[in-house]
């Protein structure tokens, strides 16, 4: 499914099922439901796993995937560095 088209970012997900077996032997079915957004940088390319972390941050990017010829010195996305060095904060309300 794609989703959120505005210029040229868009989300990707979908999901898919697989089976896991568990210490006790029993085998369960597990449930992912990845999501992907695709943005540009400086003219690269980039597909970027998105992920929730409940410690206050909120979205963060995991991942990013560019072409290998884009990808030079560890580069990492303006996006990425924005969305995943925010602290965490103290507090918490409700």
């Amino acid at each position: 499914r794609i989703t959120d088209r505005k210029g040229g970012e868009f989300t990707v997900t979908f999901e898919y099922r697989y089976k896991v077996r568990r210490g006790n032997g029993r085998v369960v079915e597990r449930r992912e439901m990845p999501e992907f957004l695709y943005h540009e940088e400086d003219g690269r390319p980039i597909l970027s796993q998105k992920e929730f972390e409940y410690d206050g941050r909120g979205p963060i990017l995991l991942e990013e995937f560019l072409r290998e010829e884009d990808f030079t010195d560890g580069f990492r996305s303006q996006l990425k560095h924005s969305m995943n060095d925010r602290p965490v904060p103290s507090m918490m309300r409700e």
